[in-house]
């Protein structure tokens, strides 16, 4: 049995397809700025401005980007900045696994490209709309310029640069937590949702608190998929 939407839901899958492109340009205007965000981080603490663009191309995960530029700052070993990062970019296991069914009919190589391309935010402007993936040209046109637009900014930012003082007084070094809370807001279209990501924000800002905030966002994308399916079931348990 499906779980029904609520109507603000329904009415975003009822949209056509060709209005998506319109919703990507928010999406553009804030990898921009991430990304220009951290280009200029980059060449504070001594990146090479071809490494910054070589992260942002082939790395192309925000989160995993900023975490590894602070493991750099305090000059912690390679093995551990990549392990850290593939613990952080983990979580694509599960958002891939997601949306595999709705790409199975593509031809391998725009799947494979599709998955190259796969950020938190896309995931959240397609996973909602079903008609997005009735061609691969709709969904590989967001998530490529959704990637140039993260290039350009990260080049941008490495050649005006910044110190992180002038990017906190112009507010950007929020600017990631804004757009993480912005896809979180998208994502939630129920009850269940809601109560996913609520039980998900405590869990990573108790483990902040208890002084484990490495741990938090692993913890968090281990308790979150934990009570979705605890609520699911208690959902469509039979009744006695």
């Amino acid at each position: 049995m499906q779980e029904a939407l609520s109507p603000t839901a329904e009415a975003a899958q009822a949209r056509p397809t060709h209005t998506v492109p319109w919703e990507f340009l928010p999406l553009a205007v804030a990898f921009l700025t991430i990304s220009f965000a951290f280009g200029a981080a980059a060449r504070d603490v001594g990146m090479p401005w071809w490494g910054s663009l070589l992260m942002s191309t082939f790395v192309y995960a925000g989160t995993s980007q900023v975490v590894a530029l602070g493991l750099m700052a305090a000059h912690q070993p390679i093995w551990l900045i990549v392990t850290v990062t593939f613990l952080v970019n983990a979580r694509f296991l599960l958002l891939a696994t997601v949306l595999s069914a709705r790409v199975s009919a593509w031809k391998p190589w725009a799947r494979w490209l599709f998955a190259t391309q796969l950020t938190d935010e896309s995931f959240a402007l397609l996973a909602t709309r079903t008609g997005a993936f009735q061609s691969p040209r709709l969904a590989l046109w967001i998530q490529v310029g959704a990637h140039i637009a993260w290039i350009l900014g990260t080049g941008v930012g490495f050649a005006v640069g910044a110190s992180s003082a002038q990017l906190r007084g112009f507010g950007l070094d929020f600017a990631l937590i804004a757009m993480m809370l912005a896809v979180m807001v998208i994502l939630i279209r129920d009850t269940k949702t809601l109560a996913v990501a609520l039980c998900a924000g405590a869990v990573s800002i108790l483990a902040v608190q208890w002084g484990i905030s490495w741990l938090s966002v692993l913890l968090a994308a281990v308790v979150g998929p934990a009570v979705g399916v605890f609520w699911e079931r208690r959902c469509h348990a039979p009744k006695s």
